[in-house]
């Protein structure tokens, strides 16, 4: 009997461990998570902050900072994302020098986002994201994975990214 209970605590134990390393794909709910900002504000899926609202996040080491800027630069001029009560951007540093806090810090203050501080890569093992690849999600008002790009999103591919926060922004 023993080791039958043994057996079926190890089978449920493996599940487990697999399933949370499987990578995040397009449908899949996200992982809830716990990280600081440059500010020292603790966030995770369920702030109130972000409640009812569509979240892309850039996802990538410091030294890919500029990888997907221009999708940022996009939704900042896009009048029709609504910026206030159903969208927010925010990024995850993954391993941060720590020499660069105070102008990540500086960065976000500036430009009122928040910028997750990812020291322990907490976020890319749960998600199952590639280390050293800036990687753009888009989850929607329930936390479903609706958009996920590893690397640069190609030029003629962000119409589209922008089409979407649109459409799930307005359900």
């Amino acid at each position: 009997m023993k080791k039958t209970i043994l057996m079926i605590l190890f089978v449920l134990l493996w599940t487990v461990s697999i399933a949370a390393a499987a990578p995040l794909k397009v449908g899949d709910k996200a992982t809830d998570f716990k990280v600081t900002d440059t500010l020292k504000k603790e966030w995770s899926l369920t702030a109130p902050e972000w409640k009812g609202k569509v979240i892309m996040f850039n996802a990538m080491p410091l030294d890919e900072i500029k990888t997907n800027l221009g999708i940022s630069e996009v939704i900042a001029k896009d009048n029709e994302i609504d910026k206030v009560n159903k969208y927010v951007g925010a990024a995850i540093f993954s391993k941060p020098p720590k020499m660069y806090l105070a102008q990540l810090r500086n960065a976000q203050r500036k430009f009122k986002k928040v910028y997750l501080l990812d020291y322990d890569d907490v976020v890319l093992k749960q998600w199952g994201l590639t280390p050293g690849v800036s990687t753009m999600i888009v989850l929607d008002k329930d936390r479903i994975c609706r958009y996920i790009h590893p690397g640069k999103v190609p030029n003629d591919k962000i119409p589209e990214l922008i089409k979407l926060i649109k459409t799930l922004q307005a359900k």
